[in-house]
C-alpha cells in the first residue's frame, strides 16, 4: 500500500508542476511505475505460490535467481511444460505490459481525477469518462487493498507466526514462521575455545542426504533392496547406526543447522559457534561439495561460513555442468580437490537425490511405474525409492573417491539427513508440514574403521552429531552446544521438534518413549507412545495422566511460541 500511495502522490506532485508541458511523457512515465509496481506483485504471489505448492515454502527471490541460471533443466526435472513455465516467467509480464499500456490515458486522467476531488470534496454528477478513469485507477488501488488487510491484521507477530509474501519473498530473515535469535555468546565462546590442542586430526566427513527416512532403508529392513552399498559397510562390521534417531525439524535449513550448530531451531542464533569453525580453529581445511543451491536458499551457505572460510565450495549456483539439484555437482567439485597432503580436513557434502526435486538418473529408475503426482501413494513411492536407490550409489562412488585421495583413511564418516518425507500418510506429501514421525524420522549412520564403543546407538537426534565427532576427536564439547555425544552411556532425557505450528517433545520414560505433540495455531494436543505405535495411529491424550500432560506444556516454553 506505501508503494501505490507514493506512486499516487507521484502523479500528484508530476502533474502539478508547471514547467513540466510533455502530457505525453508524464502520463507514460506514471504509468511505467504501475506496471513496476504489478509486476512486482505478480512475481511475489508466484514465488509465494508455486513454492508453497512445489516445495511447501515460498520461494526467496534468491532461490528463484538460482533456478532461472539452469532453467531449463529444472524445468525438465520438475516435470512442468515449457510453455506453461515460460509463460509464467514471461508471458504474463508481457500481457501486464501491454494491458496497461491500453489504459495509460485512463490512468493519467484518474490521478486528475482524483486530484481535483481531493481539492473540491465532491464530485457531482461525473461524467461516464471521469467514472471509468476513476475505476480503473481504484483497481490499481484495489489491487494493494487486500495487502494491506493482510498486514494489518497480522501487525502484531507476523514477523514470527505468519508467512506474509513480500516479507518472505525478498528477505531471509523469516524462514517457515521463524526467525534466528540476534544472540552472541557464541562469540565469546569460540573465542574463549583452547586453540592448539593436541589431538589425532582425524579428516571428519558429514553427509547429508536431502529427506532420507531410515525406514526406506534396506539397512533397517525395508523390503525393497534400496541400500545394498550402506548395507555392505554394516556388513563389514565398520558402519553402526542409532537404531531410532530424528531430526529436529522437518526443513532443511533447521534440520543442516541443527547437525553443524547442535542446537534446536528455536535456540538458533547467526552466530552459533558450529562444528565446522572449530575444527577450522584448530587448524582444518573446510570443503563443501552441495547439491542444490545452498547460496540463494535462505542464505544457507552464509550459515556454513564466510567466502574466506572455505578451501573449496561448490553448490548448485555455482557449478558449470550440471543443474541446481543434480548430485554429480558433488563430483564436478571433487575434481578439484587434491589429494590428502596430511592436512586435516572437514567435508560437507549433501545429495538431493532422495528429495522429490533431485536429479534423477534412468538407470536408477527400477522400481515402475513413477510419477510425482501426490495423489498415487504408489507411484510417489517408487520415485522416492529409486531416490535412494541412486543416492546409495553416489555414497558408494563418495567413498570410493575419497579413499582414492587418501582422505577415508584415519577418518570419522557421517551419514544422516536433514528431514524426513511424507508418503501419503495423512494424506500428506514432502515434508516443512509437521513433526509427525515420517516427516522427522533420519538415519544416524557412524563409519569408523577403528573398534570403537559408542555406548548410545539407541536414540539420538541430530543435535547429538557435532558433540559425537568433537568427543570422538578427544576434544572438549563446547558448552553452548545442546547435544549430547553418542560415547556418553546417558542420553537426554527429552528431545525437542519443530515444524511452523507444529511442535513435539519426545521423552525417555522407564525405557518407553513418549511423544507429546502440540498445535500453536489449533491447540490440539496429542501424545504417542512410539515404542509400538511409531506411526502415531493411537492418541493417548485422553487417557494420560494430567500432571504429566501438564509437564510437557511447561516445557514448551523453550520454543518461545507466542
Amino acid at each position: 500500500i506505501f508503494l501505490h500511495l507514493c506512486i499516487i502522490l507521484f502523479g500528484f506532485g508530476i502533474t502539478s508542476i508547471k514547467c513540466l508541458k510533455n502530457r505525453i511523457a508524464t502520463k507514460y512515465l506514471i504509468s511505467l511505475l504501475y506496471t513496476i509496481l504489478i509486476i512486482f506483485l505478480y512475481f511475489t504471489y508466484l514465488l509465494s505460490f508455486y513454492g508453497k505448492n512445489y516445495n511447501l515454502q515460498i520461494y526467496t527471490f534468491g532461490i528463484f535467481l538460482g533456478y532461472l541460471k539452469h532453467l531449463n533443466g529444472f524445468i525438465e526435472n520438475i516435470s512442468i511444460s515449457y510453455t506453461m513455465a515460460y509463460s509464467a516467467l514471461f508471458g504474463i509480464p508481457i500481457f501486464i505490459v501491454l494491458l496497461i499500456n491500453t489504459q495509460v490515458s485512463n490512468i493519467y486522467n484518474g490521478i486528475l481525477h482524483l486530484k481535483e476531488y481531493s481539492k473540491k470534496h465532491n464530485f457531482n454528477n461525473p461524467s461516464k469518462q471521469i467514472r471509468i478513469n476513476m475505476i480503473v485507477i481504484l483497481f490499481l488501488t484495489g489491487f494493494m487493498a487486500s495487502e494491506f488487510v493482510n498486514f494489518h491484521s497480522m501487525l502484531p507477530n507476523w514477523f514470527l507466526q505468519y508467512e506474509e509474501p513480500i516479507v518472505s519473498v525478498y528477505t531471509n530473515r523469516i524462514i517457515q514462521g521463524q526467525s534466528l535469535m540476534n544472540r552472541t555468546e557464541d562469540i565469546k565462546i569460540r573465542n574463549e575455545y583452547p586453540k592448539n590442542i593436541k589431538f589425532e586430526k582425524k579428516n571428519v566427513i558429514v553427509i547429508v542426504v536431502d529427506a532420507l527416512r531410515s525406514d526406506h532403508l534396506s539397512l533397517f529392513g525395508y523390503h525393497r533392496k534400496t541400500s545394498p552399498f550402506l548395507d555392505s559397510l554394516e556388513f563389514s562390521g565398520n558402519l553402526k547406526k542409532v537404531k531410532l534417531s530424528f531430526s529436529t525439524a522437518a526443513a532443511s535449513y533447521p534440520g543442516i543447522n541443527s547437525i553443524l550448530k547442535s542446537k534446536i531451531w528455536a535456540s538458533m542464533g547467526n552466530d552459533n559457534f558450529t562444528l565446522q569453525h572449530l575444527l577450522k580453529d584448530q587448524g582444518y581445511n573446510l570443503n563443501f561439495l552441495v547439491s542444490g543451491d545452498h547460496t540463494h536458499f535462505y542464505g544457507l551457505k552464509s550459515q556454513y561460513g564466510k567466502n574466506s572460510d572455505f578451501n573449496y565450495y561448490i553448490d548448485g549456483y555455482e557449478t558449470k555442468k550440471y543443474i541446481v539439484n543434480d548430485d554429480r555437482i558433488l563430483f564436478e567439485g571433487l575434481e578439484h580437490i587434491k589429494d590428502y597432503n596430511n592436512t586435516p580436513s572437514y567435508f560437507h557434502f549433501h545429495l538431493n537425490s532422495a528429495h522429490y526435486s533431485g536429479k534423477r538418473l534412468e538407470k536408477h529408475k527400477k522400481y515402475l511405474p513413477i510419477q510425482k503426482n501426490k495423489k498415487n501413494i504408489d507411484s510417489y513411492i517408487n520415485n522416492y525409492d529409486n531416490g535412494i536407490l541412486q543416492a546409495d550409489s553416489y555414497l558408494k562412488q563418495l567413498f570410493k573417491t575419497l579413499n582414492t585421495k587418501g582422505y577415508l583413511k584415519n577418518s570419522i564418516v557421517i551419514i544422516t539427513a536433514d528431514h524426513g518425507e511424507a508418503l501419503g500418510e495423512r494424506r500428506t506429501f514432502g515434508h516443512s508440514q509437521n513433526v509427525y514421525t515420517d516427516h522427522i524420522l533420519v538415519p544416524i549412520l557412524i563409519y569408523d574403521e577403528e573398534k570403537i564403543e559408542y555406548k548410545n546407538t539407541e536414540y539420538a537426534t541430530s543435535i547429538d552429531i557435532a558433540p559425537t565427532i568433537i568427543d570422538r576427536l578427544g576434544l572438549p564439547i563446547p558448552e553452548s552446544w545442546e547435544g549430547t555425544s553418542l560415547f556418553s552411556q546417558n542420553y537426554a532425557e527429552y528431545s525437542y521438534h519443530q515444524m511452523r505450528n507444529s511442535y513435539a517433545i519426545i521423552h525417555h520414560k522407564d525405557s518407553l518413549l513418549y511423544k507429546y505433540v502440540y498445535n500453536s495455531k489449533t491447540k490440539k494436543e496429542e501424545l504417542f507412545e512410539l515404542n509400538d505405535d511409531l506411526y502415531e495411529t493411537t492418541n493417548l491424550i485422553d487417557t494420560a495422566n494430567t500432571e504429566y500432560i501438564k509437564s510437557f506444556k511447561n516445557r514448551l516454553s523453550i520454543f518461545n511460541i507466542e
